[in-house]
């Protein structure tokens, strides 16, 4: 605390007179939250027969206080702020008798120290302020006796006397209490949460604190956040925190999350095959294509979101933490605005989608002279060791197909209608589903490139009109058909530079 003149150390135990005209400013150095009491009054001066109000300083020595018996103290100041609240009639009687009894103490202590007989009581006192700055480092009975000069028995017996508990208790209960802030404001694991508050140990801590409190640590956590119902996308009812802070994300389109600006603390195998997450993901823990339960239960989510519909995967994800299935193969402006409900971000959900609408309008616009009117595109995949596929509602399409861009060919324009997010056709098929421009898209397996390379050296290959007008683009599976939000914005950079080259 500064005043006008002095910077002031504001602990527990203390109090300050502020004289009239006077400022103060207080300023937490800590990382918790500071609670304190501040009571106004109005002195009297009486000059005769007539009151006046008295602005000048109660007593010169005065400043600082010490507050003693603090137990006693916070009591009178609780049964004021009671009396101002209650509707008796007597209340504001009560607040002046407890005011009067409050500054009594004050100014006996600290007027007159050596009439309040506190010796050791003080000292011992004193230790309050040493263990509410020190509490998160280790401390002993013997140290406390020690800082404040008397013998370990009398310490223990005054120190119950002033606070009601045993030292240790006291103790606790505060690392309890500030722990109680961490789990309400922080995702960080238990055991860096109990080493934060002083406990050396995350199972005694864990104890403890279902001890004092009757639920577990997360249990604590959760029970803060408030709990919304939302029917997920199998139809199933369920109740998760209204703003998750240790999220799952189960599927191919992590994308999404991080676009929203979502930090997730675990994910699934696809993570290793992104490009265009980078850095991104590299606090993301894999827990497998198929969930490993163990690396997903210490990871203590408040929600995962699984996007799968299968049971056993979904049973495994619910023994862990609330779990909500999710279609990650929904149009994208339906995936984000179900994210943004979800996690408590559907405001930055909308805005992404507006500046997303903006920018595909505004590439499509540089486009216009590039691009013939209803000029169509077929974007193919081999995959799964070397098989051929036309992709439909997913990945690449989803940007191409545009009423400012490319039209589908009318044989993917029937799958499109049909929902048919891809389908495995015959080589032989392949200028059945070719448009005005091709995409051929390449993964990482090996067979699935030969395949395609031996495509590129065929006769059917070469006799395509968009092969033979330089219309057919190569490109690679993880930086181009991944349909999530993160992904959808790159291709918008990439594309216009793809189109301007031949092939």
């Amino acid at each position: 605390m500064t005043d006008d003149y002095r910077r002031l150390r504001l602990v527990p135990g203390r109090a300050f007179l502020v004289c009239p005209q006077s400022g103060y400013q207080l300023q937490n150095e800590t990382e918790c939250t500071l609670y304190y009491y501040r009571l106004s009054f109005s002195a009297i001066q009486m000059r005769g027969m007539h009151p006046q109000l008295y602005n000048g300083e109660l007593a010169s020595r005065l400043g600082e206080l010490t507050a003693h018996p603090l137990t006693r103290i916070l009591r009178l100041v609780k049964l004021m702020e009671e009396a101002e609240t209650s509707s008796d009639e007597l209340g504001d009687y009560k607040r002046q008798l407890f005011f009067q009894e409050l500054m009594v103490l004050l100014l006996q202590h600290n007027l007159h120290p050596e009439s309040a007989n506190v010796n050791g009581t003080k000292l011992v006192e004193d230790t309050l302020a040493y263990i509410h700055s020190h509490y998160m480092e280790r401390i002993t009975v013997r140290q406390l006796a020690e800082l404040a000069g008397v013998m370990y028995q009398q310490y223990t017996r005054i120190f119950q006397q002033l606070t009601g508990k045993k030292p240790l208790d006291y103790l606790n209960e505060l690392r309890i209490e500030r722990s109680k802030e961490w789990l309400r404001n922080s995702d960080a694991p238990l055991r860096e949460i109990a080493h934060l508050v002083g406990f050396r140990d995350e199972y005694y801590f864990n104890r403890r604190f279902r001890q004092m409190t009757g639920q577990a640590p997360r249990q604590y956590s959760k029970s803060t956040l408030g709990l919304v119902h939302v029917r997920d996308w199998l139809g199933n009812s369920i109740e998760i925190p209204q703003s998750p802070r240790r999220i799952v994300y189960h599927g191919e389109t992590f994308g999404d999350l991080v676009a929203l600006g979502v930090d997730a603390v675990g994910g699934s195998a696809f993570l290793e095959e992104r490009i265009t997450i980078g850095e991104q993901i590299c606090n993301v823990e894999d827990v497998g294509f198929l969930i490993d339960v163990a690396k997903l239960g210490k990871l203590e989510p408040d929600l995962i979101i699984l996007a799968s519909s299968d049971e056993e995967q979904y049973n495994k994800a619910m023994g862990i933490a609330p779990t909500v299935t999710f279609d990650s193969f929904a149009p994208l402006e339906e995936r984000m605005h179900t994210l943004g409900n979800l996690l408590g971000v559907r405001v930055v959900a909308e805005q992404w989608l507006e500046n997303y609408k903006e920018r595909t309008e505004q590439m499509w616009v540089r486009l216009r002279e590039e691009l013939k009117p209803g000029e169509s595109a077929s974007v193919f995949i081999t995959d799964r060791g070397g098989r051929f596929f036309v992709m439909g509602t997913i990945g690449l399409p989803a940007t191409l197909y545009h009423k400012s861009g490319f039209q589908a060919p009318s044989s993917i324009g029937q799958l499109l209608d049909r929902g048919v997010s891809y389908m495995e056709i015959s080589i032989d098929d392949l200028p059945l589903f070719a448009g005005d421009r091709i995409f051929m898209v390449l993964t990482k397996e090996a067979s699935s490139r030969q395949a395609a390379y031996e495509l590129a050296g065929s006769k059917m290959w070469k006799g395509l009109p968009a092969v033979r007008s330089g219309h057919a683009y190569w490109v690679e599976d993880s930086e181009w058909n991944y349909g999530d939000a993160l992904t959808s914005i790159h291709i918008l950079d990439m594309l216009p530079a793809l189109l301007t080259r031949s092939s």
